[in-house]
């Protein structure tokens, strides 16, 4: 007979109680829709995007996202230029067009994807967190690997409605 006791748990068998610690079991991931299922039901499910502006340190950036979290899946990505601006309209909501104190979408896109920059390669995670301080944590830790940078080497989402929403755009198949 066993029981839970605060992230315990308690296995009897006989007269012999052992008490071990309760495991979260994250299953493996091997394809986009596998990852887009996933990401509808757990709400520890982040998306990371490392943007192609962002080059050279992947090992780094896989090792902190290990520390941090646990990745579930990993997609390359190139983006064009239709793709840039959704998926920044997405990821940063806060910057309508025209607000005076954030600059245009336009503006962001062309600091996100300088000239080259399109033939770079993304990386989409798809990850998993206990927290979403982890998380929080975790975006800025990769963020001291480009300094240079300032914020635009890596997006990790906030909310698990943005999981979904930035999930859908890059697991699920869309007409171009």
């Amino acid at each position: 007979m066993g029981g839970t006791m605060k992230n315990r748990i308690i296995v009897t068998i006989g007269w012999i109680s052992v008490i071990l610690p309760q495991i979260t079991v994250i299953q493996s991931i091997i394809n986009d829709q596998e990852a887009y299922n996933h990401c509808l039901t757990d709400n520890n499910a982040f998306i990371a995007i490392i943007w192609p502006i962002a080059q050279g340190k992947e090992t780094a950036i896989k090792k902190i996202l290990n520390r941090y979290g646990k990745i579930l899946y990993h997609k390359p990505f190139y983006f064009d230029k239709l793709s840039a601006y959704k998926i920044l309209h997405y990821a940063h909501q806060h910057i309508p067009n025209g607000q005076p104190h954030c600059g245009s979408l336009k503006e962001h896109v062309k600091w996100y994807f300088p000239k080259g920059t399109y033939k770079n390669q993304a990386s989409i995670y798809l990850l998993w967190f206990e927290r979403s301080s982890d998380a929080i944590s975790c975006k800025r830790t990769i963020r001291m690997l480009f300094p240079q940078l300032q914020y635009r080497s890596i997006h990790i989402n906030d909310y698990h409605a943005e999981t979904i929403q930035l999930a859908k755009f890059f697991f699920m198949a869309h007409d171009s």
